[in-house]
């Protein structure tokens, strides 16, 4: 546990960051990484800090950076305070020079546009019997926002995902593209919607004898109809015959080879691939987590994954003890006292034609009153 923080009235979930410093390892978050960090998170109402939120830190980076992500829940005031946040006042961030990182962001017509986007999407989320309503797990969406690919200066809007509920399969696909034009707010086109509904719907019957779609989303602020899908596997095992009934374009074997290194028991496997018309396109990321493992979950249950990843080369020794210093709990006083608790989620390694692979850690982390979780 780490030590009792009395954080100030905040406004932006920067704010709420940075009273939270002392708890955000330098080796994953440090230095000009945390102040360009700072820099999106102003443009995010502190509210957020009530739901999930969580970090994507790139474990080989020489330079510590993380992005970030956000919850929104369908038909909720902290749904409604996002679509309506003012942009803060202040700036966040300077460059090693002096200058401004990622100045006061704007309510530009890009926002507006995301902003619109995710209300109609919130709204159909919300209807009741809709297809959105039933076809997703929870009434919840996950905003992904890119920090350390995005130019000094730039506030592109986020990803969008949503987790699907497990009767959803090659049947629901039409639907789920809707769902991603209403996102991308794009016009019914039915020549490209046929071909996405298509390609999506091959791509689910592939992945019935192995897992199946779990999550999919697209990215606001890219200007392809693209869009990205998870599967979960049910066994590793499955990983390359599945990759090849898909049609994913890249080195299976090399991947094979990649998952038998993981020769621990209690681990749970899947993949994210990107998805256009015409097919899965040449990027894979293999995700891997342990069982049971979330933001409650203590550090020794990650450790033997941990120590794969250092004994690879995917995970320096820093980050290693960077983990461990993230995973635990911190007492938030105030008029209650609250608990942020701090965790692991998963983690992954990206494969891209034969380039190096890229590891990385998602990190969650989650507000809970002292007393629902017996700790006052």
């Amino acid at each position: 546990m780490n030590d009792v923080v009395n954080p100030p009235e905040p406004r932006s979930l920067a704010t709420v960051l940075q009273s939270l410093r002392q708890s955000f390892p330098d080796a994953l978050f440090g230095g000009y990484g945390w102040e360009r960090l700072l820099g999106r998170a102003s443009s995010v109402p502190a509210s957020l800090i009530s739901t999930t939120f969580g970090f994507e830190v790139r474990l080989r980076s020489p330079r510590p950076a993380a992005d970030f992500c956000v919850t929104l829940k369908a038909g909720s005031d902290n749904a409604s305070e996002y679509l309506n946040f003012p942009p803060v006042d202040e700036y966040y961030g300077t460059s090693e020079t002096g200058e401004s990182s990622l100045g006061n962001p704007k309510r530009d017509s890009q926002r507006c546009q995301a902003n619109k986007a995710l209300s109609c999407l919130l709204a159909e989320i919300a209807r009741d019997g809709s297809f959105a309503s039933e076809a997703l797990k929870v009434p919840v969406i996950i905003l992904e926002y890119d920090v350390v690919e995005t130019e000094l200066g730039q506030n592109p809007a986020p990803g969008v995902f949503w987790g699907l509920a497990e009767h959803v399969g090659p049947e629901q696909m039409e639907g789920m593209v809707q769902l991603l034009d209403i996102v991308q707010l794009q016009p019914s086109g039915r020549s490209v919607n046929d071909s996405r509904t298509a390609t999506l719907q091959r791509i689910a019957e592939a992945t019935m004898p192995y897992g199946r779609i779990s999550q999919v989303g697209t990215f606001l602020g890219r200007k392809t109809r693209n869009f990205r899908i998870n599967i979960k596997m049910e066994d590793r095992s499955g990983i390359g015959e599945c990759l090849g009934d898909i049609g994913w374009p890249g080195n299976v074997d090399r991947v094979v080879d990649t998952v038998s290194i993981f020769d621990l028991e209690n681990l749970s496997f899947g993949v994210s691939l990107d998805v256009c018309a015409d097919g899965v396109g040449p990027r894979m990321g293999l995700e891997v987590a342990a069982k049971g493992g979330w933001i409650t979950t203590r550090y020794a249950h990650w450790q033997p994954l941990i120590e794969v990843f250092v004994a690879n080369g995917w995970c320096p020794e820093d980050k290693a003890m960077g983990l461990k210093q993230w995973c635990g709990f911190l007492r938030l006083y105030g008029p209650e006292m609250y608990m942020l608790l701090k965790g692991i989620n998963h983690f992954k390694i990206n494969f891209q034609d034969e380039e190096d692979l890229v590891a990385k850690v998602y990190l969650g982390a989650c507000r809970e009153l002292a007393r629902d979780l017996g700790l006052e």
